[in-house]
């Protein structure tokens, strides 16, 4: 990305004072004006962060040739997701440590073949799922999954967290959708 424009924040700077409680708590732990934030240090700091996004990218790319060359893609379901975001200079703040949508909205995809979504009853091809849903729905999820390719795996007895997307990922406009996502910090 050396040379590439990149995208600034879509909401600058906001000075401490004029901060909710939990970003003025962050500035102060994390920055508290100890650094020159010029418009070159966000887009350097841009630049490398897309640059990690590539290098992972390509990497799943080496996965998914993997998969191919060992037979294997029809017998995977791949699911990719992370477990943040980063604010990358957004309201002037930086990492992860906020619920703004930046720092918390994270990648949740589900991908197989033809022949993987018919064993599962699957949906995927070209999907995107409106609904909020949340990480503690990847367990329930992959549990039914997995319950339906074994036909005899009886989960009823060991309730979890979280809510299974297999409905979402069978139906489309499924509008009964309704989960709230959940997210924790540390205690001050």
């Amino acid at each position: 990305y050396d040379g590439v424009e990149m995208d600034m924040p879509t909401v600058g700077f906001i000075p401490r004072e004029k901060r909710d409680h939990h970003s003025q708590r962050v500035y102060d732990c994390m920055d508290a004006g100890d650094y020159d934030i010029t418009e070159e240090r966000i887009a350097n700091a841009r630049r490398a962060y897309y640059s990690m996004v590539s290098f992972v990218d390509a990497k799943v790319g080496e996965l998914m040739a993997t998969l191919d060359q060992q037979g294997l893609m029809d017998d995977t379901l791949v699911v990719f997701t992370a477990d943040h975001g980063d604010m990358l200079g957004e309201r002037g703040m930086w990492f992860k440590e906020t619920y703004h949508e930046r720092a918390t909205r994270v990648p949740l995809v589900f991908w197989g073949t033809e022949s993987m979504c018919q064993k599962y009853g699957l949906d995927l091809a070209g999907r995107h799922i409106e609904q909020v849903v949340s990480l503690l729905d990847l367990f329930p999820t992959l549990r039914e999954l997995a319950a339906s390719a074994e036909g005899n795996l009886d989960w009823s007895q060991h309730p979890v967290h979280g809510t299974s997307l297999v409905a979402a990922l069978r139906t489309r406009g499924s509008s009964s959708w309704s989960d709230p996502s959940c997210a924790s910090t540390h205690p001050k």
